[in-house]
């Protein structure tokens, strides 16, 4: 996939980004980095800073209201609504189920803002690294360091489409991302 002039200063600035999460957190950039294409469409999609679609937590810099989809059972869009906060979720209509039964809905959801992209990668990283919820997929990277894995396994936790994990792992292992962290991690570019 050839980039367009926007992505590719995008890249640059994703690149230096996840490298600097990367020595702080030991996440692996190439992760940090695919979410973040992923989740903000090369960076044109990050209001309030918040490259990673991150929802609201305690402490955050801020939270705003956003559009969002998810795929929930009937059960967790009843839930997902009853927390109230102005979240809404409706069900897009002559969408297929997933295979585990969840349906698509167009919602709105409440996430953090950040100070800047660097907060953003780095409360990122941290979630990832020491989160309850990734412990499983974080100690199996420390075992076989298998970025592969990891990303598939962050996958089934971080979003609810059920073929995220094997997107970002795709992105991961691009050789457009593969070259801008090189080139960010002080090398010439080429692997």
């Amino acid at each position: 996939m050839s980039l367009t002039p926007e992505q590719t200063g995008a890249l640059a600035t994703i690149a230096d980004a996840a490298v600097r999460s990367e020595q702080q957190t030991g996440l692996p950039a190439e992760l940090t980095a695919a979410q973040c294409i992923f989740e903000s469409a090369w960076l044109t999609k990050a209001p309030g800073n918040n490259c990673f679609g991150l929802k609201a937590y305690n402490g955050a810099y801020g939270t705003q209201l956003l559009a969002t989809t998810e795929w929930f059972t009937q059960e967790q869009a009843a839930a997902f609504m009853a927390q109230g906060a102005g979240r809404t979720a409706k069900l897009r209509p002559n969408v297929a189920p997933s295979p585990s039964g969840r349906r698509l809905y167009d919602c709105l959801d409440v996430f953090a803002t950040f100070a800047d992209l660097g907060e953003c990668f780095t409360y990122h990283a941290n979630l990832i690294v020491n989160g309850a919820r990734y412990a499983a997929a974080w100690a199996q990277y420390q075992t076989d360091g298998n970025l592969n894995a990891l990303c598939l396994n962050v996958g089934k936790v971080y979003a609810t489409d059920p073929t995220y994990g094997q997107k970002i792992s795709d992105e991961a292992h691009s050789a457009a991302l593969t070259y801008a962290l090189n080139a960010a991690r002080g090398g010439n570019g080429l692997a």
